[in-house]
């Protein structure tokens, strides 16, 4: 699986690459200075996590970054906090995405 992982992903940080966990944003930032080394002008505003947990959503805000909400482990109402609100990301494609970017993106 970790093969796999780095193989389908530039960059990978887990738990054992910060010292806090989420809401503590240290991971969603680390991640953002390694994918600066490939791409140096990328800032937080151009970033979009993807939680289902509240303390996930929650470091993205403080990340600065875009939160796209998943209710797989809460309900709709616990994930205001998030710029979207999906069930799933079944038919999630790049209109969703621009739309977001552009600041359509108020939780639905």
């Amino acid at each position: 699986m970790a093969r796999a992982s780095a193989d389908a992903f530039g960059v990978i940080v887990s738990a054992e690459d910060v010292r806090a966990g989420k809401p503590v944003p240290e991971g969603f930032l680390c991640a953002l200075e390694r994918l600066r080394r490939v791409r140096a002008d990328l800032t937080p505003a151009d970033c979009l996590v993807v939680e289902d947990s509240l303390a996930g959503v929650e470091a993205a805000r403080r990340a600065g970054m875009r939160c796209l909400a998943l209710t797989n482990s809460h309900p709709r109402q616990m994930l205001t906090g998030a710029d979207l609100v999906l069930p799933s990301l079944e038919g999630v494609g790049w209109e969703v995405l621009e739309a977001l970017f552009a600041g359509g993106g108020a939780a639905s």
